[in-house]
């Protein structure tokens, strides 16, 4: 059985995300939806942020994945532990293209009401990301 929340499901934003269908990642998220991730200077709001963000991310890796590796349901949240792959081939928040593949491990917590994502809080080593895409980090 996949682990859910008020109807709301990891496995149906995993095929969502696969297919690069944002449209159909939208509609799993409400209105006023917020995320928090690594690569974002601030918090989003709102499927038209939401939108480019997603746009963004399927410009600059044009095959990334998403693989779950465990999905826990907790009341309002899903916890869920994952694995992106793709190759860097635009620019995403100032990083230019690198034509290196990578891949992330990271955790989302999505809390969900009324069958949709309200808020969704990405957690991952960004300086992997770097690492992996040949990008060298200043520690100054």
């Amino acid at each position: 059985m996949q682990p859910q929340t008020s109807g709301y499901t990891a496995e149906a934003f995993r095929k969502a995300f696969n297919d690069h269908a944002v449209d159909a990642i939208l509609g799993l998220y409400a209105p006023g939806a917020t995320i928090e991730a690594p690569t974002l200077p601030e918090k989003i709001a709102g499927h038209d942020q939401i939108r480019e963000y997603f746009n963004g991310i399927f410009h600059a890796w044009p095959d990334i994945t998403l693989e779950h590796i465990r999905i826990l349901a907790a009341e309002d949240c899903l916890i869920t532990e994952w694995i992106c792959r793709g190759t860097h081939k635009g620019n995403f928040i100032g990083m230019p293209a690198t034509n290196r593949f990578g891949q992330v491990k990271g955790v989302s917590i999505t809390r969900i009401r009324d069958r949709k994502a309200i808020e969704d809080c990405v957690y991952f080593d960004r300086l992997t990301v770097l690492h992996s895409l040949g990008l060298k980090v200043s520690t100054e």
